[in-house]
This record gives C-alpha cells, structure tokens and sequence, in this order.
C-alpha cells in the first residue's frame, strides 16, 4: 500500500532526527568536494531570479521583522566575541576601502543624515551638547569625566531659561565654559552654564569679566 503525502514527511522528519549528524556530515562532505559547481550554479540562478529573491527577501523580513530583531538579539549576545573577531578581520583587510565607502555612503545619504541628526538634537539636547563640550574638551585635555548628560539637563534648568549674562530669555542656548578651556578652565560641572547662542558667540574665548566689561561699555 502506497504510503500518503503526511506519513511520507512524517517518515523523513523522524529519519532525519534519528540521522540528523551523519546527514549533516554527508552534506558538508558533498559540499567540500562540489564547492565550485555549487557556486557556480549559485551565481547562475543568482543572475536570472535576483532581483525576485531580493524582493521576496524584503517582504518576508518586512512582515516578519519582530521575530529578526529578536533572533538577532539572541545570536549577538551568543556570538559576541566571535562577532568582534570578525569585524575586526574585516576592516583590517578592506581599511584602504573603508574611508571611500564611508565617503560614498555619506553623500548618498546625506538629507537623511541631516533629518536624523536635526530630530535627535531637538529630542536629547542635554547629550548633544554634553557630547560637543566633551570633544572640545579633550583637544585641550581638560575632560575629568565628570559632566554626564545627567548635569548638563541640570545645567539646562539651572536659571529657568534665562541667560546668566544678558539677562534676556533663552530661545536658543548653548553650553559655555565659563572659564574658557584655552585660558585653563576645566570640563566641569562648576565650570559651565547654559547661555544664549548670541552672548556665547559674543564670549568665545574671553574671560567673563572681559566679557562683561565690554557689555557694559559697548
């Protein structure tokens, strides 16, 4: 009696758990010894249906997208040193290419840069300019590591928005050092205040008292 379509798949799911090893070495053996035929074909059927499979690629990650991130979620956190070992081997053998990538990436992209970069300035400005003071920091060796974005959101709210120097509501603020870094001010909390754009640019790297005299007289 011939057997059905179900007890046939039933069959071979229960051959291939009780096989699964000695199958799974036989078609690693045949793969090795047909690498270049199989490659081949591959680049075949590549170049006649790609585009379809790229497109059916897109819709099935699309409609199945919470079951990807958690399944990648899942292999990074399994995978992670071997994942690091592997991006490093990468860069090390394409660091001439690298920059030229990044350059092209850069231009294609370069409107959804700037939305990006405009949405998260207006939604954390507590870590965009704690991130800005940080670097300027750095190139005169003046960062102690203690300005969190935790401080500059208190330095923020510190006047209520209203600029210590002028007096004038803030419409747009930045963060100054008040004792600039190139006359030996330090990256800190006690060293900072949430100031019109205007009067910080009116500062720029003079002290606060030569500032304010020249308010005064001007």
């Amino acid at each position: 009696m011939a057997q059905s379509k179900e007890d046939r798949a039933a069959y071979m799911r229960g051959y291939w758990a009780a096989n699964k090893e000695v199958l799974a070495a036989k078609k690693h053996e045949y793969y090795l010894a047909h690498k270049e035929e199989h490659a081949a074909r591959c680049r075949e059927y590549d170049a006649a249906h790609g585009a379809e499979m790229r497109e059916r690629k897109r819709k099935y990650a699309a409609a199945h997208r919470p079951e990807f991130n958690a399944w990648s979620r899942e292999y990074y956190a399994t995978h992670k040193e071997e994942h690091a070992a592997l991006t490093r081997a990468w860069k090390v053998a394409h660091k001439d290419e690298l920059p030229s990538r990044a350059r092209h990436y850069y231009e294609q992209h370069k409107e959804e840069y700037a939305a990006y970069g405009r949405a998260y300035t207006a939604m954390h400005p507590e870590h965009v300019a704690s991130r800005r003071l940080r670097y300027r920091a750095r190139k005169r060796d003046a960062d102690n590591g203690a300005v969190t974005a935790q401080v500059i959101a208190e330095k923020i709210g510190e006047y209520g928005g209203i600029c210590p120097y002028c007096n004038h509501l803030i419409a747009e603020g930045e963060m100054d050092h008040v004792v600039p870094l190139s006359r030996g001010g330090m990256h800190d909390a006690d060293n900072l205040a949430w100031v019109c754009a205007e009067c910080n640019r009116r500062k720029s790297g003079r002290s606060l008292l030569r500032f304010m005299l020249a308010r005064i007289g001007g």
